[in-house]
């Protein structure tokens, strides 16, 4: 088949899949794949996170694996094999030689080239660097990921409100997809977090892909929804009406029969008869032979339970969940029972890739202590795991993972540049130790301090004078927040070359952390970090021409042995940085002024922000400056017409008129014809470059609406 334009591909969504039907899609279970002539995925087994997902994509011909028959479940997937799977997914191809995919980084004869060029005529994955750049073996974000199901599979939202508890963390190109994803049940997680900037694993992946046929089929059949209605009969409610419903045309998994079909009078409902469903087993629909993400739990009566908002009732949708093999439901339950005590659960956090172990393990625990040491245990246990079956190519990001899921004071000194040092002695490690944990702790921490004190000494034999102070400075840093065995006012930036002297000198000890620190002590001879103060005297209006935030204040003392600098960093309420805020420069004087420029053209909300000020050498801030954006004078100054003009456009003056100096009395008097002709002045007298401030935009205001009244 050759490639086909997005008006085909919504035909093909109802092809494709008929012909997946027609092979394998619904008659073959994994374990029916697993038992096949081909070799199994070697790591993929029965209770594995999205084990059914992968195998159906197998079967569905749409993942191969790698050549030794492993998936790598737990790798992050890349742009590159997802633009592979989304091509089979789809089944498009190319007829004739491909020559040029458009994009520099793939070449005509890539694994990925057919995929990447197909897509980003499609306009699913357009790549980046003005398209030129398709980047196939970065790892895929789950925000990306989400734009590019979308646009591959036409997915729309349900219309229902959705919540996403880290929507502002979301690019705003992607949140609208976002939304539709979790709408259409495609993405869902028990917090209501989306994580919109960790990278997909190819278990993930798997899943989100399993999920959109899923929607796909569903939504080529006008299928509505489903409910169960008693023990032996189930609703299927179409979006238009239909004219025949054979028994065959439905099916039910986890061995539930459809005896008999019939239609309501109203046309839009399909009578199921089944066979007798077990109580809370979960059955997907299938529509001639096909998955759907229609579900319906075995029907029962309502049973009593305990009294919301208590341990109680926490615990008892654990065990329903549990008896159920639910893994949604038990790891919702979990991680509220987590949220419960937090206290007790401070070094078991509940990871939801863990869900399986969980739910494997699960002995009936049902008091918060006993729960968090069940849900401690697992954690550890299922990262040893990983560890001790880690790759030199894994093995770094198994120690990270254990290092998340054990406590605070376990620390693990993790550096890329050992690995296979660290591979060969976690290799060596005896796993059935009682000690392991300190084992691995003990041969990380070695060889990562090791390296890092390597590191240093190679900095201070840096040819270029003029650079060695600063390396080693750097490197001083790096020991230092990576030990935790040292202050930071131990580092005085202006000895960056007696230290890097010290160092060279074969006579001075400095192979440890602790001759370090003595060679530091030595070196200052008592001098000490200055106390340093930052005030700030003006704080401009933020101009939207320049797109820029000029602030000026004082560092004191300024007159040190190095060159003093502070840097402006914008952050949340939550004290999170704020994409788009950053400052683009800093000019000092001799006395100790400043003047700093924040840039926020990319900041897409209104709200409170904060300024703080920072020196690269100091944990803390010196100060921190809180301050109100608002993005509404954007569009203010992109109108084209002053008829465009309308409230929306002002709302946020008149809500905040009082801050703003605005003259609400006046305003309030005014009619909707004499409101509308505010609004047209204010955008008839615009400056030609547009407002530069909100005063300005705030003085016109009140001009405008001093000339209605008269």
């Amino acid at each position: 088949m050759a490639y086909q334009p997005k008006s085909y591909r919504k035909f093909l969504a109802g092809t494709l899949t008929a012909v997946m039907a027609t092979t394998a899609f619904a008659v073959t279970t994994p374990q029916q794949v697993v038992n096949a002539e081909d070799p199994a995925l070697t790591d993929v087994q029965p209770g594995d996170f999205a084990y059914a997902e992968i195998y159906r994509g197998l079967e569905r011909g749409i993942i191969n694996g790698y050549p030794d028959h492993t998936y790598r479940p737990y790798q992050s997937i890349s742009r590159g094999q997802v633009a592979n799977l989304i091509v089979r997914a789809l089944g498009l191809s190319y007829d004739g030689e491909l020559t040029d995919t458009g994009f520099a980084d793939v070449e005509a004869d890539s694994s990925f080239a057919e995929a990447a060029a197909l897509l980003s005529a499609e306009g699913i994955m357009v790549g980046s660097s003005g398209g030129t750049m398709f980047r196939p073996t970065e790892p895929i974000s789950r925000e990306q990921m989400a734009s590019v199901l979308v646009r591959a599979f036409d997915v729309e939202g349900s219309g229902e409100g959705v919540d996403v508890v880290d929507s502002d963390s979301i690019n705003q190109s992607h949140l609208e997809n976002v939304e539709a994803l979790v709408s259409q049940g495609i993405s869902v997680t028990s917090d209501n977090r989306f994580r919109p900037k960790e990278d997909v694993t190819r278990a993930q992946f798997a899943v989100f892909l399993d999920r959109v046929l899923a929607y796909t089929w569903t939504e080529s059949h006008g299928i509505e929804s489903i409910e169960a209605i008693n023990n032996t009969t189930v609703h299927v409610y179409f979006e238009e009406p239909i004219d025949e419903a054979p028994v065959e045309m439905f099916a039910f998994d986890n061995e539930l029969d459809v005896l008999d079909t019939a239609i309501e009078d109203d046309g839009y409902t399909v009578v199921l008869t089944t066979s007798e469903q077990v109580t809370d087993q979960m059955y997907t629909l299938l529509i001639n032979e096909a998955r759907t993400n229609q579900v319906i739990t075995g029907h029962k009566e309502a049973e009593p339970t305990p009294e919301p908002g208590t341990i109680e009732e926490l615990v008892y949708a654990l065990q329903e969940a549990y008896e159920q093999d639910d893994e949604v439901a038990f790891l919702e339950a979990l991680t509220k029972i987590n949220e419960y005590d937090e206290d007790a659960f401070e070094d078991s956090q509940v990871f939801p890739d863990y869900i399986t172990s969980y739910l494997d393990v699960y002995d009936g625990q049902d008091t918060v202590e006993d729960l968090a040491a069940f849900v401690y245990r697992v954690n550890v246990e299922t990262a040893l795991i990983a560890v001790e079956a880690a790759t030199e190519e894994t093995i770094i990001g198994a120690l990270s993972t254990l290092d998340l899921v054990t406590p605070e004071e376990y620390r693990l000194i993790v550096v890329s540049a050992s690995t296979e040092r660290i591979y060969e002695a976690i290799s060596e490690l005896d796993f059935e130790s009682e000690d392991i944990l300190d084992q691995i702790e003990e041969v990380v921490m070695r060889i990562g301090i090791e390296e890092i004190i390597n590191d240093l000494h190679e900095a201070a034999e840096e040819d270029e004078d003029e650079v060695v102070g600063s390396l080693v400075i750097n490197q001083l840093h790096q020991l230092r927040t990576t030990t935790e065995a040292f202050n930071a006012e131990i580092i005085l930036p202006y000895k960056g070359d007696e230290y890097a002297a010290a160092l060279r000198d074969e006579n001075y000890p400095t192979g440890t952390v602790d001759e370090i620190i003595e060679m530091l002590i030595d070196v200052n001879d008592g001098e000490t970090f200055p106390e340093i103060e930052v005030t700030i005297d003006d704080i401009g209006n933020y101009n939207y021409v320049e797109e820029e935030l000029t602030l000026s204040g004082m560092i004191s003392p300024y007159e040190i042995e190095w060159e003093m600098s502070v840097t402006p960093n914008v952050v949340d309420e939550d004290g999170d940085p704020v994409p788009g805020g950053v400052a683009i420069g800093s000019e000092y004087s001799d006395d100790g002024s400043f003047v700093s420029t924040i840039d926020m053209s990319d900041v897409e909300e209104s709200g409170d922000y904060y300024i703080e000020f920072s020196d690269l050498w100091y944990e803390e801030e010196f100060l921190t400056i809180p301050f109100h954006f608002y993005v509404e004078p954007r569009a203010i100054n992109e109108l084209e017409n002053s008829e465009d003009a309308a409230l929306e456009h002002f709302n946020w003056l008149i809500q905040d008129a009082e801050d703003l100096g605005i003259d609400a009395e006046g305003y309030d008097a005014l009619g909707e014809e004499q409101r509308q002709g505010v609004f047209e002045q204010v955008i008839w007298e615009r400056p030609m470059d547009g407002y530069e401030t909100v005063n300005d935009i705030v003085e016109a205001f009140n001009d405008a609406i001093e000339a209605q009244q008269s």
